[in-house]
């Protein structure tokens, strides 16, 4: 804190992401919300959250800016519904709310429900024009494309992300409407929805493979 609260290049800094409420998670983050609060400056302060209530007691801690996770909506309209709370949050505290994880519409009932087909690829396009219409602060997950975090999806060959390591774009589509968030939707560039050769030669994979074998 005392090297970078006031580090003009730092959007906020972030003390931690998705804590738990667990006894001792709990204990631990709050007394770090304690010790930057003392130490802050003019950098804002964060906290990554699963959900727009978790900020109630991030607020009571002292923190600047509010964030929540919504990766993936069964529907549109829950989304939606979902930006609404957040845009009534942002005015009713006064603080910025940021959306600091989105991904795809996809069906199904929790979090960790099976992902078969389509489902499995990302999908920015299905969630992006909503975001910009709420004008809710944001950002998609991932830049890179990569195997799902969750080893229950990686295995079931979900990817994440929009650029491949070359510069072409899984989908032309997503890449469009996440650049339409800026008021410009032109983008020219090289579709492939093929999985990158080190996602499919990882150790015990059972993802499928879309593109050629490497040589």
């Amino acid at each position: 804190m005392k090297k970078y609260r006031d580090d003009e290049r730092l959007l906020a800094i972030e003390l931690s992401n998705e804590p738990g409420w667990k006894r001792s998670s709990r204990k631990f983050v709050e007394a770090m919300a304690k010790m930057l609060t003392h130490y802050r400056g003019s950098v804002p302060l964060t906290m990554g959250s699963t959900s727009l209530a978790n900020n109630t007691d991030y607020l009571d801690w002292g923190l600047d800016i509010l964030q929540f996770h919504y990766n993936f909506a069964q529907t549109p309209a829950l989304f939606r519904r979902v930006l609404e709370q957040a845009a009534l949050t942002k005015s009713r505290q006064g603080k910025q709310v940021w959306l600091s994880e989105w991904q795809r519409v996809r069906p199904g009932e929790g979090f960790f429900a099976d992902v078969t087909g389509e489902a499995r690829y990302p999908d920015y396009s299905s969630l992006a024009p909503l975001i910009h219409e709420a004008n809710i602060g944001n950002f998609f997950w991932s830049l890179m494309l990569r195997p799902a975090s969750e080893l229950h999806f990686r295995r079931q060959g979900v990817v994440n992300g929009l650029f491949h390591e070359d510069g072409a774009v899984w989908n032309l589509d997503d890449a469009r409407t996440i650049k339409a968030m800026s008021g410009d939707p032109e983008y020219d560039g090289t579709e492939r929805k093929e999985y990158p050769d080190w996602m499919t030669e990882m150790e015990e994979s059972t993802i499928p493979r879309t593109g050629p074998r490497p040589r």
